[in-house]
């Protein structure tokens, strides 16, 4: 089972990619569902280890997408039963051509908020950093 968390002008988007279940995170919040996930996989940087382990089941695993501190957090929370697991990286060749059938098949879709041409790239970066996208941010390369 999947739950996902986004605010409300999202609900019916990240539902309509799959979630089982979406929590709207100005109604309820999701670290309050004690001992509830196996997997906290925070794609927005927007929780963190601390306010995340309560919800995390015994044997939980925390997945950050950046932030320093949280590979200090991954050296030292295996004795907690919970964990931190930074610095995620796959086989990328490997990988690949398994994302390609997903895409080709239809099973992946992949949301595109707003695209730039490079020459507008600090733009891009404005428009991401101000939190608000609804998918994502492309950078058209053009020769």
């Amino acid at each position: 089972m999947v739950t996902a968390v986004c605010g409300p002008s999202n609900v019916e988007l990240v539902r309509s990619l799959g979630a089982d279940e979406v929590v709207d995170y100005t109604k309820r919040d999701f670290t309050a569902d004690l001992d509830t996930y196996d997997v906290v996989f925070d794609t927005v940087t927007k929780s963190s280890f601390r306010r995340s382990r309560r919800a995390l089941r015994r044997g939980g695993k925390y997945l950050p997408t950046s932030g320093l501190a949280n590979n200090l957090w991954a050296q030292g929370t295996a004795f907690l039963g919970k964990r931190v697991v930074a610095g995620m990286s796959v086989d990328k060749r490997a990988t690949l051509p398994f994302v390609s059938a997903l895409l080709e098949s239809g099973e992946l879709r992949v949301v595109i908020d707003h695209t730039y041409p490079l020459s507008d790239i600090a733009a891009a970066h404005r428009y991401a950093d101000a939190g608000h996208k609804r998918g994502n941010v492309v950078i058209a390369v053009t020769s």
